[in-house]
């Protein structure tokens, strides 16, 4: 027995394209977009059912945006268990906690929402006649495994001629062809990217062929084995795309009384890969090949933005770049910068910029990014092989406060190799740092599929243990079949860590509470020049009382000068050589030493990295700090 019934030659071949919990609710799909898009140009027509928005509207939007946003364990039990039916006979208090580390609260998801996933899947098969279509195509990106497994299972005993077709991250490498042995309702795992294979898949599905020719996929043949084909290139940007269409999702958005009423993103890719890990992996990574970096026609990008503000009325973007193309810094920037656009995009981009790129990304609109900084410490780092430094990372959150672009970002810890002291100047450095983006706390590295940690773990200095335990609760096989579909493993380090290391971890994660409690007063520390040379700090990190220093020109002038990141052995010499007045004001070279060292001291100037930084956002409704640098005499830099 075949997969599939071959299409009748009198009518095209239909598709449906579904997307379910838990993808982000607030946009559509663009998986599913451009899957709509490869298909049509295939002669297949297709429908997308972004179910996802659906039940994020029934759940509680705020409690399902927390569990798609951490990736717990929960979501995907609340699902499988209506697939695997040993998992329904368990009662929540029976099950290991599974996300929060609070087994109450998931006691009470498990409890309330086990009826909702009912009804909801139920929802989903009764919507429409599935019989309409010939082919169902689920995307399995994070945490959709589960959830894909329940409908896919209802559907197929109300429509058992249907054929089943799986991609995305979820499949990638082996994952695709184990997923076909725990599932025997999937029936086709599409293991990369869709523009090579699915043409080809689709024409053996209309003709009723063998899939062998079918590069990038497994399939499950007559007689029930699965088998693989051989690998197929990555999608490389040659052609000019045309704007997806996500008009299905903000149809259905539009319907529903939660989710219709708060501000959706539209998603867009400018780029695939990650050209800084296509040259250095960092060690926590998960990306396999499709790390290769690829860029679109720059040229595009604002055309398609433009198209989605007139069609769909949104100005939120979202990216799903892995890293902003550099190149943008000089074409697509200018390009909404001078269009005038009153545009909101998030961007992932690497923090190592300076103070003219942020600039630029908040004149464009870009004023969400998320820079990859994992930590303040430059040996842990170098330990991820994050190739920039703790100053660097500091530096993006001053430049991005002053330009108001916010800052997502997190600290990894508990790395082979780490020390106590890593943390405990971490701790320390954090009081001074109240006026920037705080992190969203502090968390263990975990090993993901696919990253160097996984693929050569005793080189890293760790012994894998096998899946993540908790899967063993959202997904009850065998245990080598479990370690074949999962995306998170268990670990040991091969040496212990320091002594002391717990104790400056919690540290860390003390002063980073404090950090969100000065961030929630709106804490701040800025400097504002004013017109004779002089400057004004105003500081309230430390508590609602603000303090007010004020900075004759010549300190104005060092302040001004250690914005941007100076050596520390060479700070002071480049400073006389660049400003010889500045320094006769204060009365010599060690003056100057003496005051950057109460700097240090009270904050003010930290030195990091084997660099001195100011740590004062400026003023931006005041002339800026060169615009005062070039109009006072004494100010100006000798040649």
């Amino acid at each position: 027995m075949t997969v599939h019934q071959p299409v009748p030659e009198a009518r095209p071949m239909r598709a449906a394209l579904v997307g379910m919990p838990w993808f982000w609710a607030h946009m559509p799909s663009i998986q599913l977009a451009i899957l709509k898009d490869i298909l049509g140009s295939c002669g297949v027509e297709s429908e997308v059912f972004e179910f996802y928005a659906d039940f994020a509207d029934t759940f509680g939007v705020d409690l399902y945006g927390k569990i798609a946003n951490t990736g717990t364990y929960v979501g995907e039990r609340l699902f499988s268990q209506f697939y695997f039916d040993e998992l329904r006979e368990q009662r929540p208090e029976d099950i290991p906690p599974l996300a929060f580390n609070e087994p109450e609260i998931e006691k009470h998801i498990l409890r309330f929402g086990t009826p909702l996933v009912d009804q909801f899947l139920d929802n989903c098969v009764e919507e429409t006649d599935w019989s309409r279509f010939d082919l169902v195509c689920l995307t399995l990106t994070a945490q959709q495994l589960g959830t894909s497994m329940a409908f896919a299972r209802r559907l197929k005993r109300r429509y058992p001629d249907l054929t089943v077709i799986v991609g995305g991250a979820g499949c990638a490498g082996d994952m695709g062809k184990a997923l076909l042995r725990v599932c025997p309702e999937f029936e086709i795992a599409v293991h990369g990217e869709a523009e090579a294979t699915l043409p080809l898949l689709v024409q053996a599905l209309r003709d009723d062929a063998s899939l062998e020719t079918v590069g990038g996929v497994s399939w499950r043949d007559a007689e029930g084995v699965v088998r693989t084909g051989s690998s197929t290139a990555m999608h490389v940007f040659t052609h000019a795309r045309e704007p997806l269409d996500f008009s299905a999702y903000f149809a259905r958005v539009g319907k529903l009384p939660n989710l219709g009423r708060l501000p959706s993103w539209i998603p867009f890719e400018s780029s695939r890969g990650c050209w800084y890990g296509e040259k250095s992996q960092c060690t926590f990574c998960g990306l396999n090949e499709i790390i290769k970096f690829r860029k679109r026609d720059t040229s595009q990008i604002f055309g398609e933005l433009a198209h989605y503000e007139k069609t769909y009325g949104r100005t939120n973007f979202f990216s799903v770049d892995l890293i902003m193309p550099r190149s943008f810094l000089g074409d697509f920037l200018p390009a909404v910068r001078e269009a005038g656009k009153d545009w909101t995009i998030f961007y992932e981009v690497k923090s190592n910029m300076q103070r003219a790129e942020v600039q630029d990304l908040a004149a464009a609109g870009i004023n969400w990014i998320q820079p990859g900084i994992e930590s303040l410490s430059d040996h842990v780092l170098k330990l991820m092989k994050k190739g920039v430094s703790a100053a660097r990372n500091i530096q993006c959150l001053r430049l991005s406060r002053e330009q108001g672009v916010t800052v997502s970002w997190n600290i990894i810890s508990n790395f082979p190799q780490e020390t106590a002291q890593d943390y405990a100047d971490m701790a320390v450095m954090m009081k001074y740092l109240h006026h920037l983006d705080p992190p969203s706390g502090i968390a263990p590295f975990e090993v993901h599929r696919f990253s160097p940690f996984h693929e050569e773990p005793r080189e890293h200095g760790i012994t894998l243990k096998g899946p993540h335990h908790r899967y063993r609760s959202v997904f009850p096989v065998a245990e080598e079949l479990l370690s074949e579909i999962v995306y998170r493993f268990e670990y040991d380090l091969i040496e212990p860590g320091d002594e002391g290391l717990d104790a400056a971890r919690k540290a860390v994660a003390d002063a980073v509470a404090k950090w969100k409690a000065a961030e929630a007063r709106s804490s701040l520390f800025e400097i504002e020049y004013l017109e004779d040379g002089s400057a004004v700090l105003r500081d309230t990190r430390a508590s609602e009382q603000e303090i007010v220093t004020r900075l004759p020109s010549h300190e104005a002038a060092l302040l001004g000068f250690l914005d941007e990141l100076k050596p520390s052995v060479r700070a002071v010499q480049l400073f006389a050589q660049a400003f010889p007045q500045a320094v006769a004001s204060f009365g010599g070279v060690a003056a100057v030493e003496a005051k950057i060292a109460g700097w240090e001291a009270d904050g003010t100037v930290l030195n990091v990295s084997d660099t001195l930084q100011s740590l004062a956002t400026r003023r931006l409704s005041s002339r800026s700090a060169e615009q005062h640098t070039l109009s006072d005499p004494e100010l100006v830099p000798a040649q």
